[in-house]
């Protein structure tokens, strides 16, 4: 149950009365008993309830790891529903080896023009995918879900350049080395900020929350035209 449990955020709503919330709560979704025992939802990230364990499955711990895998993986395998929108970027690269260089010119021009610029670092999923690949790919989707995906995150980054890269295209992963000193040994899922007028950009890494993002967005509004 406890590896089961690593894969969710867990809520725990305490019995308050007959006439409490919790009660109405539980029968507005599937409840129908006013009986406070146990009872286990799984709730998207939009806060509607996807479904609710029977009471069998909410009683037998092994059926309820059973239900719990079973969300679970279908919440992994769910293609990323972002809110915020980073868009990928055409790269230019020259030179090989050790003297390979590659440049954005979406980003140098907002730095250019003083705007400030966020980039996502994610990786998308290959066959074949082992180790630390196959977990910062599972990582980044999660993050796309939880982080790109809230409505507050969206708004604050209103005006910002957001670009998008994918830590698993060599070319991707070189341009974000070179960005600051902070960044050559980024993993994915991170946001690199630029804010205008720095020559270091913030490093943001997978444990940023939506709200976080947020703050740094509306630390630094985009120019009015």
């Amino acid at each position: 149950m406890a590896k089961v449990a690593t894969r969710f955020e867990l809520v725990e709503q305490l019995y308050d009365g007959l006439n409490g919330k919790i009660i109405g709560w539980t029968k507005q979704h599937g409840g129908t008993s006013d009986d406070p025992s146990v009872q286990v939802f799984v709730v998207g990230a939009d806060g509607k309830v996807i479904e609710r364990a029977s009471d069998a499955d909410a009683h037998q711990p092994k059926q309820l790891v059973k239900w719990l895998s079973k969300h679970a993986d279908a919440w992994e395998k769910a293609p990323p529903k972002t809110k915020v929108p980073f868009v990928a970027t055409t790269l230019r690269a020259s030179g090989s080896g050790e003297t390979r260089r590659v440049v954005c010119d979406e980003l140098d021009a907002a730095r250019k023009a003083g705007n400030p610029v966020a980039i996502y670092l994610g990786r998308e999923p290959r066959d074949g995918d082992k180790g630390d690949a196959k977990a910062e790919a599972t990582a980044a989707r999660k993050f796309e879900k939880q982080v790109l995906g809230a409505e507050e995150a969206a708004k604050a980054g209103v005006g910002w350049t957001l670009l998008k890269l994918d830590r698993s295209e060599p070319d991707h992963a070189l341009l974000v080395a070179t960005l600051g000193r902070a960044t050559p040994s980024i993993i994915a899922p991170a946001i690199v900020l630029w804010l205008p007028d720095e020559s270091e950009p913030v490093l943001l890494d997978r444990m940023t929350s939506a709200g976080t993002l947020a703050k740094w967005f509306r630390k630094a509004p985009a120019k009015a035209p």
